[in-house]
């Protein structure tokens, strides 16, 4: 059932995108110009429509429901805002770790969630089952003093509240389904990997 919920949610959230193949093929061939390699895995948030997408070597392969921040956009340490750019996928951790694995301080814990903690009604925000850890590639803007994302600790993590997924909901970190994040990190394991976290047009 929640698996169904969430397929009607991403079917829902791409009807009423404006993040199509092609905008997506564009934003590849941007990176590529700033020297993102031709094979590699870029990764699109997009904020407005709550989706990330996959572009694997200039392909679109995949969409997936995520969480960004309730506070909105914003770079600067301590907001809990999701910060907007170019970022790296810097270090992966997690792998091997059962679905709901609970990790503090990037930290894996003897505490594993599952069923409906996956989906928990609390103010909670778990850090689950992987962690893909950003690195902002844009000095004065994701880079640097006070507005640092990978000092932010920014992430893309599972989360025990599934069921706000397609909504912003997180303290600033990028969430996403248990069983998304495990896919996704297995497909970016050892591939070059940028994510483009955009932001609403003015």
């Amino acid at each position: 059932m929640r698996r169904l919920l969430s397929a009607l949610l991403l079917a829902a959230a791409m009807s009423a995108a404006a993040l199509t193949d092609a905008d997506l093929s564009a934003r590849f061939a941007e990176a590529v110009g700033y020297g993102f390699p031709a094979d590699g895995v870029l990764l699109v948030v997009d904020v407005p429509s709550q989706i990330l997408a996959i572009v694997d070597a200039g392909t679109v392969s995949a969409r997936m429901l995520v969480s960004t921040a309730t506070a909105g956009v914003g770079n600067q340490a301590g907001s809990n805002q999701t910060p907007p750019g170019w970022h790296r996928v810097e270090e992966r951790i997690g792998d091997g770790e059962p679905r709901g694995r609970v990790f503090r301080s990037r930290v894996p814990q003897d505490e594993i969630l599952s069923g409906d903690q996956l989906t928990a009604a609390v103010s909670g925000d778990y850090v689950l089952t992987r962690i893909l850890w950003l690195r902002g590639l844009q000095p004065g803007y994701n880079a640097g003093p006070g507005i640092d994302s990978h000092d932010r600790c920014i992430y893309l993590h599972g989360t025990n509240q599934e069921q706000l997924l397609g909504t912003p909901a997180s303290h600033g970190c990028v969430r996403l389904s248990n069983d998304d994040v495990i896919a996704l990190f297995d497909r970016v394991r050892d591939r070059e990997t940028w994510c483009y976290i955009q932001v609403p047009s003015a």
